[in-house]
């Protein structure tokens, strides 16, 4: 049926592995995974990375496959996220107080913690406002 001497293209087109479900990368890469050992596939995978501009993708795989345990430290460190927690007006009151700071040295330590991206302490005022209330009413 081709007279013109071309190949037509018949069944479904395919789609790049990036497209794919996971499935289907899972059954495309079945074969590599039968016909490689995992030290080939972590040297062909670092290769590629380092090959196309992510060296710090391949310095990760490398790091990570070191030694057995060094994957488990690192999947463990991105499970255990901390996350920051400021102090209210209230607990930064009772930090000024049992440290016997003065105003400036509470702003000294508030903009040092900011300049390492740590917004834990409250603006001074609030914590003016926060020691009004510990007032009575009348007063």
């Amino acid at each position: 049926n081709t007279t013109s001497g071309k190949k037509k293209n018949v069944g479904r087109p395919k789609k790049c592995f990036a497209e794919c479900s996971n499935r289907s990368k899972q059954r495309k890469s079945a074969a590599l995974g039968n016909s490689c050992t995992t030290p080939e596939m972590k040297h062909a995978a670092k290769s590629k990375f380092y090959k196309s501009g992510n060296r710090a993708l391949a310095d990760v795989l490398e790091m990570a496959t070191s030694t057995p345990k060094r994957a488990i430290k690192i999947k463990k460190s991105f499970d255990t996220k901390k996350s920051i927690v400021p102090y209210s007006a209230e607990e930064a009151l009772g930090f000024i107080l049992d440290n016997k700071l003065n105003k400036q040295q509470y702003i000294n330590i508030r903009y040092e913690a900011k300049k390492r991206n740590a917004d834990i302490y409250p603006a001074y005022e609030y914590i003016i406002e926060a020691k009004k209330k510990c007032y009575p009413e009348n007063c």
